[in-house]
């Protein structure tokens, strides 16, 4: 089943593990070459590889079998520029202009490709823009900086670094309690299948952490029986 190696491959992508999600997406393919995701993902996979040939070949064979395919043509367009193709990149960038709307991630692309260009009072026209979208865009005023610097004024690029910085911040700390959130969930679903194993391994994961040199050991509540826990956990000792 195709969807089944598909969603193997965005967990894959979701964990980092650019490798396995490639393997999923060519195991994919051989079930169905004409589906335009398995490519897009393909391309995320060997661009995280950093492949970026294979990105675009994959990414225009995407684009082939769906030509509106924003987000392929949106990861072409970012690809095309990290390597160059400006023309290329602008190519795509004003298709998504003109057919997917000015959304934040076009906007930032258009303007990260006036910068390449030298345009750089068009490209802080564009960064000012992402700004009033959302004044909480870190990634406008981390790029609004360059262009102001570049026009000599330096404490408007000053000043939006300490916004950038700021909002970066308060990304990672959001990034982090949701990491927390997922973790508890994911915990708590295990605790409601086997709750009487899931809180043993919470009190030893507990142990663990207070004692790191403690030795755990497992009776049959005779002391007839006794063997340390950690015989189970260490790797034997090569030949």
């Amino acid at each position: 089943n195709q969807s089944v190696y598909v969603r193997i491959a965005q967990v894959a992508y979701m964990m980092e593990n650019y490798q396995a999600m490639g393997d999923a997406c060519e195991r994919a393919m051989l079930i169905d070459d004409r589906q335009p995701v398995v490519y897009l993902l393909y391309a995320q996979a060997v661009r995280g590889l950093g492949d970026d040939a294979n990105t675009l070949s994959m990414l225009t064979r995407a684009v082939a079998l769906q030509p509106d395919y924003a987000e392929a043509r949106l990861l072409r367009a970012q690809t095309l520029m990290d390597t160059g193709q400006l023309d290329e990149a602008q190519d795509d960038a004003a298709w998504l202009m003109e057919h997917a709307g000015e959304s934040e991630e076009v906007l930032l692309l258009q303007a990260r490709i006036m910068v390449a260009r030298g345009e750089q009072e068009q490209a802080l026209n564009i960064y000012n823009k992402v700004a009033e979208l959302n004044p909480f865009n870190a990634d406008a005023y981390r790029g609004r900086a360059g262009p102001h610097e570049a026009m000599g004024n330096a404490a408007e690029a000053q000043a939006d670094r300490i916004v950038q910085n700021a909002e970066a911040q308060k990304a990672a700390r959001i990034a982090e309690a949701e990491g927390q959130v997922a973790r508890f969930n994911a915990m708590y679903e295990q605790y409601a299948l086997n709750p009487l194993i899931t809180k043993q391994r919470m009190f030893y994961e507990a142990l663990e952490d207070l004692l790191p040199d403690l030795k755990v050991i497992i009776t049959d509540g005779s002391t007839q029986t006794m063997l340390p826990l950690e015989s189970f956990v260490t790797e034997a000792p090569a030949d």
